[in-house]
């Protein structure tokens, strides 16, 4: 407790503890959350990876059985007797099983080498064992996607047995493979090597977005055995279809990630909300096949955490944790906080007591003192007056004795009742011992002021508590001190106006009195 000018305040700082409640509250309210979601997010992500790694796995088997076909395949094309009809159906029978067993495989085509000298008769070799015309043809890809007659070059690398043959794919045979700047860039890189080459995607002749794979069959690289895969069939296979909540993207490589020609396949979730993006973490995942395989493919996994992924029952039990917390916080601070407002309120009466007057509430002795000690600091400041009446009850002994401490207690309260209605608001009275009373008058500047106050009070006194007690004679006596002619300090001037009272009591006034 601290005293200001009379008057007790608490300490500073009390009752910060029920705000430190609420926050420590809140931080382990958060702690927890964070710490439930981290876990969960956790859970989610080594689920996420599995699944990953399962579409990875899937892809890169698909890619190695397509592998399987192609090498099967060249190695038929090896040893087939391309004039020979029955080799050439064993292939087919063998090509058409393949793509029985991988959907995805869209044709199988046999590329041939025809230099510029043998055309005419290559051609005419074709048409007499296919027993109907065959042109060598160049195919615009990127303009008017028309058929046009070959270019003048030295050699040309020609379709010339293909799987399925149906009406529609037959157009194929004769396509000089080289009017396509793709399927060139992968022929180039198949003689170069002496290896499998893969393209990158493009539209084929009748519009489906498909890759080729290519390799020699022969050593002196004059035949070669193609396989068209529909890259716009890979999302309908099975192991996609089962990730429908995952964000998939399969590209090759030799183009840039950002170049939308490279992508073979892909395929975005279902936009979160923004507050899962915000609060939940996104997933991702890479693997580039060209470490293993040496296929120049990228797989991109992600997938972005939603609300249903979080185990809301494990939640609700957090969540009704932290609501019991609370409550137990909460009584926690209201029984605090009334222990604390009782101990402020003892604190204050005792404090109180300490600067009052038990009977008549007036201030006491020692607030007296420091109020006086204060007002004498202004006047001396504002070099102003102030004065000191001193009272006391004549034969005050008398009502004890006759009457009982009750009324002697009910006098005193009147008593000072009355000297308050008296004087002004802004005047202080105190009540030093039994039946002595100190009124402190600030700003006053004549004592004849003072002495009609005075005279005030003993009239009213007397009207109204003493002219019960007439037959005990029971009367009042006032002394007067004014700052500062008759002293400079507290206690000078409360002496004088006690030696003031004393001398009126004894009958003799002091000449700044009214009697």
């Amino acid at each position: 407790m601290v005293l200001d000018n009379g008057v007790f305040h608490p300490r500073r700082g009390a009752g910060q503890a029920y705000f430190l409640l609420p926050l420590f509250w809140l931080m382990l309210s958060v702690v927890g959350v964070v710490a439930f979601v981290d876990a969960q997010a956790h859970r989610s992500e080594r689920i996420f990876g599995e699944r990953a790694e399962a579409v990875s796995s899937h892809f890169a088997e698909m890619e190695h059985g397509v592998n399987s076909v192609l090498e099967g395949f060249s190695a038929m094309l090896e040893v087939m007797n391309v004039k020979d009809v029955a080799d050439r159906l064993m292939v087919s029978r063998y090509a058409s099983q393949m793509r029985l067993i991988y959907p995805q495989v869209y044709m199988l085509e046999m590329i041939e080498e025809v230099p510029r000298a043998r055309l005419p008769a290559f051609e005419k070799e074709e048409s007499d064992f296919l027993n109907k015309s065959f042109r060598i043809r160049r195919f615009d890809f990127d303009q008017t996607r028309t058929w046009l007659p070959p270019e003048d070059k030295e050699s040309y690398y020609v379709t010339t047995f293909i799987e399925p043959e149906t009406p529609t794919t037959s157009q194929v045979l004769g396509l000089d493979i080289g009017s396509s700047s793709v399927q060139a860039s992968a022929l180039h890189r198949a003689i170069l090597s002496g290896q499998r080459a893969i393209s990158t995607p493009y539209h084929t002749v009748k519009g489906p977005l498909a890759y080729m794979m290519i390799r020699p069959v022969n050593a002196d690289q004059t035949r070669f055995a193609k396989l068209v895969i529909r890259a716009d069939t890979i999302g309908a296979l099975p192991w996609l279809k089962e990730q429908k909540d995952i964000s998939i993207s399969i590209r090759n490589t030799e183009l840039g990630p950002d170049d939308p020609d490279g992508r073979l396949f892909l395929r975005v979730e279902t936009p979160s909300s923004r507050l899962e993006s915000a609060l939940l973490p996104l997933f991702r995942w890479k693997r580039d096949m060209r470490d293993n395989s040496g296929d120049p493919f990228v797989i991109e996994v992600s997938r972005q955490m939603r609300w249903q992924d979080l185990d809301l029952p494990v939640l609700a039990s957090i969540m009704l944790t932290l609501f019991v917390v609370l409550l137990v916080l909460v009584k926690m601070s209201f029984e605090h906080h009334s222990h604390d407002r009782e101990r402020r309120e003892h604190e204050l009466h005792l404090a109180y007591l300490a600067s009052h007057d038990s009977l008549t509430n007036l201030p006491n002795r020692s607030l007296l003192m420091d109020r006086l000690e204060q007002a004498i600091l202004r006047a001396k400041r504002d070099t102003s007056h102030l004065a000191l009446l001193f009272l006391d009850v004549d034969r005050f002994k008398s009502v004890n004795d006759n009457y009982g401490h009750d009324a002697g207690d009910r006098f005193l309260m009147t008593t000072a009742d009355t000297i308050r209605e008296t004087i002004r608001a802004q005047d202080t009275l105190a009540r030093l011992s039994g039946d002595e009373f100190i009124v402190l008058l600030e700003r006053v500047e004549r004592r004849g002021e003072v002495d009609r106050i005075a005279a005030k009070i003993k009239e009213n006194i007397q009207a109204t508590i003493c002219q019960a007690y007439r037959d005990i004679g029971v009367g009042i006596s006032i002394g007067s001190a004014m700052y500062p002619d008759d002293g400079a300090d507290a206690y000078s001037l409360l002496r004088h106006a006690d030696t003031a009272m004393y001398d009126t009591k004894r009958g003799r006034p002091a000449a700044s009195l009214l009697i």
